[in-house]
């Protein structure tokens, strides 16, 4: 009897983990068609770094959640607490997948409200996803016109794989170097803007203290800040 107790429980842990494992991927899908709309009138940032790492990051948080929740269920008993513990947490998977999200281009909000209803399923999708570009970008026109460049030559790279005319070993080579030709580039766009932030910055600082606003040391150790 113990036997075929135990035989139950393991058969009813592994339907459960099965279908948790389901409604994740079928809720990676749905997220991710919400980041496709998303995207729409917007441009994808081709050449910025993977955002592989969320997909593991996903995992691992699945795995963890795995172990802990029965045991935060077992330890406690009041079922208030755990519910109100269970929506904490939620919240600041919520609040992480927004910051997360920003930094990718993408609206805080929505997935505040993703990491809020699945953090697993978020956290993949958003890994699945390219990075968008800012429309507010001061080089936003420059950006596009490489990303477009970038785009175009690796579709004409993929034809050429296609048409046997280079081996995946050499389409890997090609795709790495152009990627590192064009981030090149890129990081030279990314100085021009700094540079022009700085400048921003140190005007301000000799407006500031031509008015009188600031003494001479504050204005030599604000702008000594600023250029380290």
């Amino acid at each position: 009897m113990p036997a075929q107790i135990q035989t139950i429980e393991e058969t009813t842990s592994f339907t459960m983990i099965t279908s948790v494992i389901l409604i994740i991927t079928i809720l990676v899908f749905v997220f991710k068609g919400v980041a496709i709309l998303e995207s729409v009138n917007r441009i994808n940032d081709n050449l910025s770094d993977s955002n592989k790492h969320f997909i593991t990051k996903g995992v691992f948080i699945f795995l963890i959640l795995c172990f802990l929740t029965p045991l935060a269920r077992k330890l406690i008993s009041n079922g208030l607490v755990f519910f109100i513990l269970l929506i904490v947490t939620k919240i600041l998977f919520g609040v992480h997948l927004s910051i997360k999200s920003r930094e990718q281009g993408r609206n805080g909000i929505i997935w505040f409200i993703l990491g809020f209803v699945e953090q697993t399923s978020a956290l993949i999708a958003l890994g699945l996803i390219p990075k968008l570009l800012k429309n507010k970008s001061p080089h936003f026109e420059d950006k596009k016109r490489l990303n477009d460049e970038f785009s175009e030559q690796i579709f004409e790279l993929k034809k050429l794989k296609k048409d046997d005319l280079l081996t995946q070993g050499e389409f890997e080579q090609k795709k790495d170097n152009l990627k590192q030709k064009f981030q090149g580039k890129y990081l030279d766009l990314n100085r021009i803007e700094n540079e022009k932030i700085l400048l921003k910055k140190i005007d301000s600082l000799q407006k500031a203290f031509d008015n009188g606003l600031i003494n001479v040391k504050e204005f030599q150790d604000k702008r000594k800040n600023l250029e380290s």
